[in-house]
């Protein structure tokens, strides 16, 4: 990575950090449940600049998204030294002035250059820009020109450097690719050559060379098929390793070192021809002691049958009788396995058919109790869902509790009593029973929190004369969000109570 690039990325991230770490430490008051500062001042302002992170504003407009931060912080000391409130306002509504211009360039930048954005993203995603790669460097100088024209409202000027910036970025993706995959087979190569293998193995070093030219071909053809190049990659290493043992030998022999990788692969030549009479696959980057040893086994086995063979012959009148019996019984066995055979298929037939019919029962009959539990409910009380495993879940969407509070309220009380008839439609399966939070607080205050809220649903349904036996709280606290929780909508969405009817 270039040094000017790191730094800017380093101060854009640093700016980051700083804004969230002061903003933690600072001395207003911790948030609620509800994720509200008891001082007003700065809420609105750090909301709109998580808003413009979750857009990418620091990264698609950062020139806009520094000017933001740098505002807060501005206000931010000014609030801790207990400066004049009409200035510190001023200051946030510079901050959230060029939030909301960074958030418009993020994406107007998304809407007028996807390909760029795409492009970049795939090239950060094999490890680009750790690798000093130029053509990545080059697309990030010219993708901060494109943003800063953007910035400016210069759309249709920038539309020649994102393409520039483009055709880098997508340079810089293959040749990471390409490094992350043919790298280590490189190194091995550079190893062998250095061992002098070039010299001394010439034949199966170019080998494994041009299996390392070819998975960068395979890959410059098609660069997410890494099962192709990867076959490739192997072989190279392969070959790489025997160009290596070859080396290794012909330097420890005498005489004319030149003519031994000559004599190694016809020696190889000639026991392959052994070996694939045999059936036997031998490889050799690990020498002639194993292919030998495979081959030799496979004769040893063929010596065994032949004194076997020769055995039998000793004994032919009897064996020929043996045989005569064995084939009548084997035609038996295999008039017997026919009719087996048939006789299987059709129960094969028969069960399928009845699994079928099966099925269909099935998907009508949950199709209606479905239909049946969503009745009990109106869409603003509750999303009825069935699963793949038939298991039914209840949303309870109407169903919310005070800040920090487990208690049920009266007004729910027959929104409940509803799920109570939908747990009746199935009087002998297991009811879980799950409280959900949103994301503020802190996470064991959630989970604990969650659980109560659960706890509260189990009891009024056990009121209700539900066996106890039937049903489970469980608290899952702020883990399993619907929404996203940057917004009062998507937190009230969250803090919600799921009710599941298990299908066995």
């Amino acid at each position: 990575m270039k040094t000017q690039h790191f730094q800017k990325y380093v101060g854009y991230i640093g700016l980051v950090i700083l804004l969230f770490t002061s903003f933690a430490c600072s001395t207003m008051p911790a948030r609620t449940e509800l994720g509200e500062p008891k001082s007003e001042i700065f809420y609105s302002t750090k909301n709109l600049l998580d808003q413009a992170v979750s857009a990418r504003a620091d990264e698609f407009a950062p020139n806009q998204y520094k000017m933001a931060v740098k505002q807060y912080f501005t206000a931010e000391g000014q609030f801790e030294k207990g400066k004049d409130k009409a200035k510190i306002e001023d200051h946030l509504q510079e901050a959230q002035k060029w939030a909301r211009k960074s958030i418009e360039t993020s994406q107007a930048m998304q809407n007028n250059f996807p390909e760029l954005i795409v492009s970049r993203d795939k090239a950060i995603g094999v490890n680009a820009p750790k690798m000093d790669l130029d053509a990545y460097e080059k697309g990030n100088k010219l993708f901060l020109n494109v943003a800063s024209e953007v910035g400016d409202g210069k759309i249709e000027k920038a539309r020649n450097k994102a393409q520039e910036a483009t055709r880098n970025f997508k340079s810089a993706e293959l040749q990471a690719i390409q490094q992350n995959m043919v790298g280590a087979l490189n190194k091995h190569i550079e190893e062998a050559e250095n061992e002098g293998a070039k010299k001394w193995a010439p034949e199966t070093f170019k080998a494994a060379e041009k299996y390392r030219d070819a998975a960068l071909d395979s890959l410059a053809e098609d660069r997410y098929n890494d099962q192709l190049a990867q076959a490739k990659v192997d072989q190279g290493n392969y070959y790489t390793r025997k160009a290596m043992f070859l080396t290794k030998k012909i330097k420890e022999s005498e005489g004319d070192r030149t003519n031994w990788e000559k004599l190694f692969l016809q020696r190889e030549e000639d026991l392959n021809k052994i070996a694939s009479s045999l059936g036997v696959s031998p490889e050799f980057d690990k020498g002639f002691q194993e292919p030998v040893s495979e081959i030799d086994q496979s004769i040893n086995e063929l010596k065994s049958r032949e004194q076997a063979f020769n055995r039998a012959l000793t004994h032919k009148d009897q064996a020929l009788t043996q045989a005569e019996q064995q084939i009548r019984q084997a035609e038996q066995a295999r008039a017997q396995a026919e009719q087996q055979i048939r006789q299987a298929e059709e129960t094969r037939q028969r069960i399928t058919a009845e699994m079928q019919r099966t099925m269909q029962q099935r998907q009508a009959a949950s199709s209606e109790t479905l239909k049946r539990v969503q009745a009990l409910f109106s869409p603003n009380d509750a999303q009825v869902k069935l699963d793949p495993d038939n298991n039914v879940t209840i949303v309870l969407r109407s169903l919310n509790f005070d800040t920090s509070k487990s208690l049920l309220k009266p007004e729910h009380y027959q929104l409940v009593a509803n799920v109570k008839q939908a747990m009746d439609m199935f009087p002998n399966q297991k009811v879980i029973i799950a409280g959900h939070t949103d994301f503020t607080g802190s996470s064991e205050f959630n989970k604990q929190l969650s659980l109560q809220r659960a706890n509260s649903v189990m009891q009024y349904l056990k009121s209700l004369g539900v066996d106890n036996n039937r049903m489970k709280a469980f608290g899952a606290g702020e883990a399993d969000p619907i929404a996203p929780n940057n917004t009062p909508e998507g937190r009230r969405l969250n803090r919600r109570i799921e009710v599941t009817i298990l299908s066995h």
